[in-house]
Parts: structure tokens; C-alpha cells; sequence
């Protein structure tokens, strides 16, 4: 008993019916149970009960094999669980009786944790989705893991026992490898990215982390390696690299990029003395061909358009595309002859037809241009001017190109003196409304009055309204602008009718902005109401490009528009994309053919062509037209020859203001007069 009361396994004896006869030290320690309250008791006395039966069933087992049996047995003592290797045995008195049964426990549970501790790391190495590999101190392949495997496509037999060069692409020099192991060394680890070569030969890059494993003496016993094939990461960095620096629809170089290069290639012309040109190409009414054949329509015109782009300009000039329909291009080293050469030929080749859908589309674009060092010396300013020398493009009848000059560059600051002022001009009463009458040339009486607006500046005078509504356009005061010019309208309207005076329908211009917001029909009705209006007094007129923006959205405001009543026109007709099939679909009620035509009506055939041809078929579709801009009695002979009746211009009145309006309404009220 002495024995196994000094022994460092868990000891005790129970008679046949499991009451304790012995325990020793080591039990009393484990379990916390004096041995003087041990004995005489059951192991339901002094255990928890999953425990005590647990205890109970191996000690008969014991007992039935009448031999030594082994048991793994998880206690739980006072500090934590712990796992034991126990021998139960039973013991015989002199005529083979067993008389008790002797239990030696061993404690394993530090022996059990290595154990998971290893079938868990063996686990993790064989599933980890990183690739390991485990050399000897020499660099020998000792053991690697599936993922390795599956990265080089060697397999294991392949690998152990060879040097892990044996992965090596040959694309880092020996001071990449010398730098590597000096920092191993030093600091028992490297990571870094790494390009290695797989079993077919293919090079991939890989990030990789080399550890180095010592014994308790320092001295290194083994290398691991455990790396990532990162391939998809650098081709996903590539491609946001790209992203960031080129346009994805087609592929050219974006405005960051654009501007990178313009910067150098300013310096490189500062010290060579050379010129630079920056061309701002804006492809006209693209919008229109977007938004009627679709985006996937538009996106292949792009493309196309980046294709042709590219054919005329040399192998070293930069072409980029800032966004929607507008281009950029860069001629480093140019002179002013080469770059009219070049905008020719960009002009030529985008008038070329383009076939989408197995349609044919006619494009056009307008050119801006402006050189370094005459027209800035910094990429803000070029670019500022280019874009400005592109709408002067555009206001010359587009499809053509235009140098930046002091001409524009005085336009340009007007244009920010118009956006600053324009801003207070209405809180300071500047802006007012006049009135052309539109005349049935057959009777001479007025059908109706167009409402135009005008700009007093107390410093300027007279601000013509081709100055000032682009600007407005530009800088979004249209809408509050646009705004002021419907409610005055229809106060006016209101107090003619309040004093007895029937003035005809009215025609008010609506951009395209004040088209596309919200509620817009709700706002005219509520100004309608407001003022005690029928919808009738009311003509709203819109441009082709106002109808062909976002289409969808745009002929369900205008079909609302058209329930409440309102009288709708077309402004400008003929200069645009003019078409047949959306004179239909947007239901309109009038359409004015623009001055241009008839400038000429009288004496150019061409013009008398077109003019006729829109008489026509506007009464074909019993839309009413009416002709702007008419001055002499000859354009009013040959509209009235070609089945126009109703036009305005200077021949029949200049616009008047409200005053000179009832005078010329004689203050006598009159009931209006349809405008067909």
C-alpha cells in the first residue's frame, strides 16, 4: 500500500460492491476528496452521476473478464477536465474470490492535446488552400501539401527529396535571392511577392512566406514555405490599373490619362520650342441616335467612331475619350496647317455612313482646336479653350472646325460675366418678356404671340438672348429662368383678361431641362389654375433635341401635357434630326420651320425644296406650320404658294412689349382664333 500511495498514477481499491477500501495521494489530489471521506463511499457519492456510472460499468467489466481491462476515461476534477489511461484489474483472495478491484489511472491530457493538436495542424496542412512546402535546413524538399500540388502541377514523389529551386522562373537575379536568405537569417522569416514557374513551364506570381523552424538550442531545423498563386489579383490590379487611366467602352485613354500626357507633352514642347494642339471632337446629335436606336446601338457607333479617330492621327498622338460623345486628341510636335489637315480628315471620315442594325447612320462632329504655348501654357487652360473653340464648331452649323482666337477668348469671359449677373438680373427686374405677333398672312389678323425674352443690363444695355441663354443652359439657371418666363406668362395673360382683352394663344420656349423635371405638367397646371386659365391660351414650344433626350421619359411628360389640353409645338424644325416617325409618336399640333429656310425661300431653290417638302407633309399629318423669320413680301408670296399661312417676322411686326401689345390688339377684346 505504501507503494501506491507514493506512486505518481491515481490509485485506489473497491470492494465487489464499488465501495472504496483504499486511495491514495495522487487520487485525493486530482479529485479534492479527503481519503477519510472517500472510503466507505460509492462513486455516486462522491461524483456526479455520468461520472460514478461510467466508473460503475468498467469496474464490472473488469470484473467479468477476470483480467486486466484498459480504459480511456474523461473526468471532470476541480481543475477542469482531464483525461485518464486507466488498467482496471480485479484481486483474488486465496480461494480465487475477487475481493476487490484495482484501478491505476494515468494522466494523458497533455499527451491527448498533442495528439489533437497534431491531427489538427496534419489537417490544416492537407486542406489548406494555401500551398505549403517543408524543407530541411539544407533547402531539400522534405513534405508538401495538395495545394502545392495543385499550384506547380508537381507532384509529391516529383518534388521530395529536390532543392526548392527546382520552382524557380529564373526572372530574379542572385542579389533577389541573396537579399531573401540575408533577411532569413537575421530575422527568421521573409515575405514578399515572388514569381515562381509551374511544372508545364508556365511563370505565375506568387505571394510567398518563408519561416524558419528551430530547436530549443537555436539551431535551425526546417524552412516552410506557404504561398498563394495570386494571379487572379495582379490581373484584377491590371485591370483597375487600366480602368483608372482608359475608357472601357473603347479602350482609348481617359481624361486622367489624356491630361498626364498633355502635362509632359507641354514640357517637352517648352524646351523644344515646338507647338502642341489640343482638339475637342463633339459628335453632333449623337444623343439623337442613342436614344432612338438604344444604348447597344450607341455603345457600337463609339466604337466605331474610336476606330476611325485613331486612322487619322499619327502612330504618336494621343486620342482619348472624356465621356459620352466627346473626344479628345493630343498632336504633339504639329503645326496649324497639320492639324487643319488632320480635323479635314476626321470630318471626312466621320461623314461617313456607319451601319448599326443594319441601318445606315450618318454622323457629324464638331472640331475645337487650340495650340500651345499661343493659346495657354497649362493643360486647364488648353483644355478650357479647345472646348470653347468646339462650341463656336457648333454654333457655326457643326460638321466643321474652329481655332481657338481672342475673339472667343472675350467670349469666354463674357460668358462668365452673363453666368455671374444672370444669376440677380431677375431679383433686380432686368429681365422682361416682349411679344411677336403670328399672322394668318391670308387675313392679316393675329393667331397668336410668341413670348421672348429679354435681358436689360444697367451697365451693358441690351443683352440679345443668343447670348445669354446658353448660359443659362450651361449653368442650370434655365430651369429657375424658364420658371419665371411661364408664370409671367400667364400673369400676363390673366390681367388682359381681367381688363377685357382677348389676347390669342401665347407660345412660351421650354428647354429641354425644364422637359425632363419632375412634374413638370403638375407645375403648368397649377399656374393655369393659379391664375383662372383654360390650357387653350397656352402654346408650349420645345426644340429637337429636347424631344429626343431620353425618350421614353419625355413622351410620357408630353402626352401628359397633351391631355391637359396644351397646345404643342415644335421649334426650329428642319435644322435638327428631323423625323417623320416622332412627329407621329409625340401627337404635336404645330410646327415652325426655321429662319434658315426662309432666308432663302424666294430665291434658292434648295431652300424652297426643303420649305415646301415641310408644308407638305405637315399638312399631310394636319399639323399647323408657321414660318419664322419672315421679312419681305416675296418670302410671304412664296410660303403662301407652297400652302403656309401662318408666320411671323418683321414684315408683319417687330416683338412688341405688353404696352404696345394692347395697342396693337386696338384694347378691344377678342376672342381667339384657331391657329389651323
Amino acid at each position: 500500500m505504501a507503494i501506491m500511495d507514493n506512486s505518481h498514477a491515481l490509485s485506489s481499491l473497491k470492494d465487489p460492491a464499488g465501495r472504496y477500501i483504499f486511495v491514495n495521494r495522487r487520487f485525493v489530489d486530482i479529485f479534492g476528496v479527503p481519503s477519510d471521506m472517500a472510503l466507505g463511499k460509492t462513486d455516486r457519492q462522491l461524483f456526479p452521476r455520468g461520472i460514478a456510472d461510467e466508473f460503475r460499468r468498467n469496474d464490472l467489466e473488469a470484473m467479468k473478464a477476470n483480467d486486466a481491462v484498459e480504459f480511456e476515461e474523461c473526468v471532470g476534477t476541480p481543475n477542469g477536465d482531464r483525461i485518464f489511461l486507466s488498467v482496471r484489474f480485479p484481486l483474488h483472495d486465496a480461494d480465487g474470490i475477487v475481493y476487490a478491484v484495482c484501478t491505476q489511472s494515468t494522466d494523458i491530457t497533455a499527451r491527448k492535446e498533442a495528439e489533437n493538436q497534431l491531427r489538427l495542424t496534419a489537417r490544416v496542412f492537407d486542406h489548406s488552400g494555401e500551398g505549403i512546402v517543408i524543407t530541411n535546413r539544407q533547402g531539400l524538399i522534405m513534405t508538401v501539401n495538395k495545394a502545392f500540388v495543385d499550384v506547380t502541377g508537381y507532384t509529391e514523389r516529383e518534388v521530395i527529396g529536390k532543392k526548392s529551386s527546382v520552382l524557380s522562373s529564373g526572372k530574379h537575379g542572385a542579389e533577389y535571392y541573396a537579399e531573401m536568405w540575408q533577411q532569413i537569417s537575421s530575422k527568421g522569416w521573409w515575405q514578399g511577392e515572388i514569381w515562381n514557374k509551374r511544372k508545364n513551364g508556365e511563370i505565375y506570381p506568387e505571394w510567398l512566406t518563408i519561416n524558419s523552424v528551430k530547436d530549443t538550442h537555436g539551431e535551425i531545423l526546417h524552412y516552410v514555405g506557404i504561398f498563394s498563386d495570386i494571379s487572379v489579383v495582379k490581373e484584377s490590379q491590371k485591370r483597375i490599373e487600366y480602368l483608372a487611366t482608359h475608357d472601357e467602352l473603347t479602350g482609348l485613354p481617359n481624361r486622367a490619362l489624356y491630361v498626364d500626357r498633355l502635362k509632359l507633352a507641354i514640357a517637352k514642347a517648352g524646351r523644344a520650342k515646338s507647338q502642341v494642339a489640343v482638339m475637342f471632337v463633339d459628335v453632333d446629335n449623337f444623343k439623337i441616335v442613342n436614344d432612338s436606336m438604344g444604348h447597344d446601338a450607341g455603345d457600337l457607333l463609339l466604337r466605331q467612331l474610336t476606330g476611325r479617330l485613331s486612322e487619322c492621327v499619327r502612330a504618336g498622338d494621343t486620342v482619348a475619350r472624356f465621356g459620352g460623345d466627346e473626344f479628345t486628341i493630343l498632336l504633339e510636335n504639329t503645326t496649324p496647317s497639320e492639324v487643319s489637315a488632320t480635323a479635314e480628315r476626321i470630318i471626312n471620315q466621320l461623314s461617313l455612313p456607319h451601319v448599326l442594325e443594319d441601318r445606315k447612320v450618318y454622323t457629324t462632329v464638331s472640331i475645337g482646336v487650340c495650340l500651345f504655348p499661343e493659346d495657354g501654357s497649362d493643360t486647364q487652360t488648353l483644355l478650357k479653350n479647345a472646348d470653347v473653340a468646339m462650341y463656336r464648331a457648333k454654333d457655326s452649323g457643326k460638321n466643321n472646325f474652329q481655332f481657338f482666337t481672342e475673339e472667343l477668348k472675350a467670349l469666354t469671359s463674357e460668358r462668365m460675366f452673363y453666368a455671374s449677373d444672370l444669376r440677380q438680373a431677375m431679383e433686380r427686374g432686368q429681365l422682361y418678356l416682349v411679344y411677336q405677333p403670328q399672322i394668318d398672312m391670308q387675313t392679316g389678323r393675329a393667331v397668336g404671340l410668341e413670348a421672348l425674352l429679354r435681358w436689360c443690363h444697367p451697365e451693358r444695355g441690351l443683352i440679345p438672348p443668343n447670348r445669354f441663354i446658353p448660359v443659362a443652359e450651361e449653368t442650370g439657371l434655365i430651369d429657375v429662368v424658364g420658371e419665371w418666363v411661364l408664370e409671367s406668362v400667364c400673369q400676363q395673360i390673366g390681367a388682359w383678361k381681367s381688363v377685357g382683352l382677348e389676347a390669342p394663344r401665347i407660345s412660351v420656349n421650354i428647354s429641354s431641362r425644364q422637359l425632363r423635371k419632375a412634374q413638370f405638367p403638375e407645375k403648368i397646371e397649377r399656374l393655369l389654375a393659379k391664375f383662372g386659365l383654360d390650357a387653350q391660351c397656352l402654346a408650349l414650344e420645345f426644340t429637337e433635341h429636347a424631344l429626343l433626350e431620353n425618350v421614353d421619359y419625355v413622351l410620357a411628360m408630353i402626352t401628359q401635357l397633351k391631355a391637359q389640353g396644351l397646345h404643342l409645338s415644335l421649334d426650329d424644325f428642319g435644322t435638327g434630326y428631323s423625323s417623320l416617325s416622332y412627329l407621329k409618336r409625340y401627337s404635336l399640333d404645330e410646327i415652325k420651320i426655321d429662319r434658315s429656310f426662309v432666308d432663302g425661300i424666294a430665291s434658292e431653290a434648295h431652300d424652297r425644296a426643303i420649305a415646301s417638302a415641310i408644308i407638305a407633309m405637315a399638312n399631310a399629318l394636319d399639323i399647323c406650320v408657321v414660318a419664322e423669320g419672315v421679312e419681305t413680301d416675296e418670302q410671304k408670296a412664296a410660303l403662301l404658294a407652297s400652302g403656309c399661312t401662318v408666320a411671323q417676322g418683321y414684315l408683319f411686326s417687330h416683338p412688341l412689349p405688353v404696352g404696345e401689345v394692347e395697342v396693337y390688339f386696338g384694347g378691344a377684346p377678342r376672342k381667339p382664333k384657331a391657329s389651323r
